[in-house]
């Protein structure tokens, strides 16, 4: 059985790689509209590794919050097919998706572990608006899909 503090550093170490990955799509982004989506999303991770530190300080732990390896190779992938890509903008959506269904993942693994009520709590409504992120995304890639 993993500790509380392993388990928060789980979770923000893919919320980390989110931010990140996010970022580098909105910085390489053309469309305004998926330059927004990507720029929220990426300030919505900061926001919930922020949270998850302020829990783990409540129980007298600090977080590492250092990306994973598997993330930075998530990026360099992104950078790759968005410059192979013949539509960029679908293959970036798609890896979004792609790893959005990570999160999801994650967030399900760690909410099956014992952890204090607040936390399950905070990471519940995390999961809820990754939820809401992948529907989104699921959406834009549809509307893409029809511009082609």
């Amino acid at each position: 059985m993993k500790s509380t503090k392993e388990l928060l550093e789980r979770i923000t170490s893919i919320c980390q790689d989110s931010h990140k990955g996010y970022k580098l799509a909105a910085d390489n982004m053309e469309d305004d509209n998926l330059k927004t989506i990507f720029n929220r999303l990426a300030q919505q991770r900061l926001l919930f590794i922020e949270e998850l530190k302020d829990d783990a300080r409540t129980l007298g732990l600090s977080l590492d919050d250092d990306s994973s390896v598997k993330g930075y190779f998530h990026r360099v992938w992104i950078d790759v097919k968005d410059f192979f890509s013949i539509n960029e903008d679908q293959a970036v959506i798609e890896e979004a998706i792609r790893g959005e269904n990570e999160a999801k993942e994650t967030y399900e693994e760690v909410l099956k572990e014992d952890l204090p009520a607040f936390i399950k709590i905070r990471l519940e409504k995390q999961n809820l608006l990754i939820d809401g992120a992948l529907t989104n995304l699921k959406e834009f890639s549809k509307e893409t899909a029809k511009m082609l």
